[in-house]
């Protein structure tokens, strides 16, 4: 079974989206003597191949999508990052955060938020959508919704030195209201965070938060 991930990577000045994906394995041949986690980021033991994340996501490179590679910091246990299940099915997994490189997908924020709006809601054959991904649909599809509805104000936000222009989310009903809170609260529950990795660029490996673009962004 093949599982795809995505993050917004942590970067300055890019807004980045990046798709990454695992084989699940069977925690039985995990077991063994237990192994410290790599000192360097090593590769992900589990990861899938862009060629398998391209016929999966139903994408081709071009138009904003490019092969790249950054770093996850993930649950690691036994010096392996443990796989995306539930944490009870982990039996007594002990887990620490652990960096782990990865390939994937990076997609620019166009090509991003068109790709989540339109994502079929029938996955392949043999793949899973990670709550990661799934809640980034959600959100994108949201933020569509408003502006669809013309939700939106134009404001200044202060960025150091300089002011830039920002469209606003504006909301008029409650079912709006409560969609975003609904949002909200995945957002911050124990079980997104350990669900959504926090990737960053290869640059780096400070912790990303993950947010949606300024451009589209719903008032995180």
């Amino acid at each position: 079974m093949l599982i795809l991930h995505a993050s917004w990577l942590a970067a300055e000045t890019v807004e980045t989206f990046f798709i990454w994906g695992e084989v699940a394995a069977d925690a039985e041949g995990r077991k063994g003597r237990r192994r410290a986690a790599p000192r360097k980021p090593a590769g992900h033991p589990a990861q899938a191949p862009t060629s398998s994340l391209l016929t999966a996501a139903r994408l081709s490179t071009g138009s904003g999508v490019t092969k790249s590679s950054a770093l996850a910091r993930l649950p690691t246990d036994d010096g392996q990052p443990l796989t995306a299940r539930p944490l009870s099915a982990q039996g007594d997994a002990q887990p620490t955060l652990a960096d782990w490189a990865i390939d994937g997908l990076a997609l620019t924020a166009p090509a991003a938020l068109s790709a989540l709006v339109t994502w079929p809601t029938a996955a392949a054959p043999g793949v899973t959508l990670g709550a990661d991904l799934r809640f980034w649909i959600a959100a994108a599809r949201f933020a569509l919704e408003l502006l669809a509805r013309q939700r939106y104000i134009p404001t200044l936000e202060e960025a150091g030195k300089t002011v830039v222009a920002r469209w606003q989310p504006t909301w008029v009903d409650a079912d709006e209201q409560a969609r975003f809170q609904w949002l909200l609260s995945i957002a911050f529950s124990s079980h997104w965070k350990r669900a959504c990795s926090s990737a960053s660029t290869q640059v780096g490996c400070q912790r990303a938060t993950a947010v949606l673009p300024a451009s589209s962004r719903v008032g995180m």
